[in-house]
């Protein structure tokens, strides 16, 4: 495994590094606080970001903010404060406590400078790059766009069929803003930048597109993250079926000399992606069942792996055994058994192997513990588990007869 990782490091493969870009709609929220960014859609993107980081370590996901909507979001923020602020001191006056609203009234005074503190807190601690304003050179080409009315501009209003007014400044800011940033990066390190946005109808047009990754290298995708959450990972799929194939390292358990598959990792063009066989269930020796197992991942990846991918087997041994132990006066009986395999999976033993049995206790304290000890390992053997030779915690709860 670790030869295999080394190759790919070695290797010329293109490794895409994707670059998420948020919009202001994608974390905005209308509290009155010093959560400038913190909504439900943002904290999802950050666990997807993590995940994603987590098993593709040779190629992976920044989040970015744009300084147009980090300024966005402050003066927003800023409003809801303005808005809500005579209501809340009219409400402590009325307390005549003129000491709690002096301190109020240095809330106030402290508000703004407090909000952009927390801002870049809040970026700080949750990893988020700050993708600054676009060179002084686009000017032209976002007047140009302003006066053509092309997009990010488009005209809002019609009268006697003529457009009048746009809208789309801040937008334009920020796509030249994108693209600014992906003018910086060279070509031959590809990255795909994907904009979340609410809005994609001010971005997403053909010419944009075009211009953008002519003149990048790089790709871009307009994703409408508000309302498609799972547009993230089509695109994952989508963009994993155009890379090559190199290695496939198949996860599986044994158990009652059948081999259970949970999953595979697929080395692909310096990126790892992880499928899930959910325990799917082979006859006889592992390396025979190859082309079966393969022919699922397949359905699994909707696309096919070439006959001379290497492939790897690795057994998932059991590494731990913890039982649960109900002790009453004169006996004690299982509650539950659970198996901790070496790749952190636990597994549960059915009830059914143990249900019923309970031991007497004998004087012998020290006989007490081997005899049970003894009669876990065969019980785990008839369940159809190879663990001899594996650690057993007990942990205990005694019952009294008042139970």
């Amino acid at each position: 495994m670790k030869e295999v990782k080394e190759t790919l490091k070695n290797t010329n493969f293109r490794i895409y590094k994707y670059v998420f870009v948020i919009d202001t709609n994608i974390c905005f929220n209308k509290r009155f606080s010093y959560d400038v960014l913190n909504n439900r859609l943002l904290k999802e993107l950050i666990e997807i970001r993590d995940e994603y980081n987590l098993h593709n370590s040779l190629g992976n996901i920044s989040l970015n903010i744009p300084q147009i909507v980090k300024e966005e979001r402050l003066f927003q923020k800023k409003q809801i404060f303005n808005t809500n602020k005579p209501n809340i001191g009219n409400r402590l006056k009325e307390l005549n406590d003129l000491e709690l609203v002096n301190k109020f009234e240095d809330v106030l005074k402290q508000y703004p400078s407090k909000l952009e503190n927390n801002l870049e807190k809040e970026l700080q601690k949750d990893k988020i790059l700050t993708i600054p304003y676009c060179d002084d050179s686009y000017l032209k080409e976002i007047i140009k766009k302003a006066v053509d009315k092309k997009t990010p501009f488009r005209a809002v209003t019609i009268t006697n069929n003529e457009l009048i007014g746009e809208q789309g400044f801040k937008d334009c800011v920020l796509w030249y803003s994108i693209f600014s940033h992906a003018m910086k990066i060279p070509r031959k390190t590809p990255h795909i930048y994907v904009l979340l946005t609410a809005n994609i109808r001010d971005f997403n047009s053909v010419d944009n597109i075009k211009e953008f990754e002519d003149k990048t290298g790089h790709k871009i995708r307009i994703i409408n993250y508000a309302l498609k959450t799972n547009e993230l990972n089509k695109m994952f799929m989508e963009d994993f079926k155009t890379y090559q194939i190199h290695h496939v390292e198949i996860n599986y358990k044994l158990k009652e000399n059948n081999s259970y598959v949970s999953s595979a990792n697929i080395y692909s063009d310096g990126l790892i992606f992880d499928v899930s066989l959910e325990n799917k269930s082979y006859i006889g020796e592992i390396s025979l069942q190859k082309a079966d197992i393969i022919k699922d991942i397949e359905e699994e990846l909707g696309r096919e792996i070439s006959s001379d991918v290497s492939v790897e087997f690795i057994l998932d041994e059991i590494a731990e055994i913890s039982v649960s132990i109900e002790y009453y006066k004169w006996f004690y009986r299982i509650s539950s058994i659970n198996l901790w395999y070496s790749n952190g999976d636990e597994e549960e033993v059915d009830y059914k192997f143990y249900d019923g049995m309970e031991w007497v206790l004998l004087e012998d304290e020290e006989g007490n513990s081997k005899k049970f000890e003894t009669d876990v390992y065969e019980l785990l053997k008839e369940a159809g588990y190879d663990c001899d030779d594996v650690n057993i915690n007990y942990s205990v709860t005694e019952y009294t007869e008042d139970d």
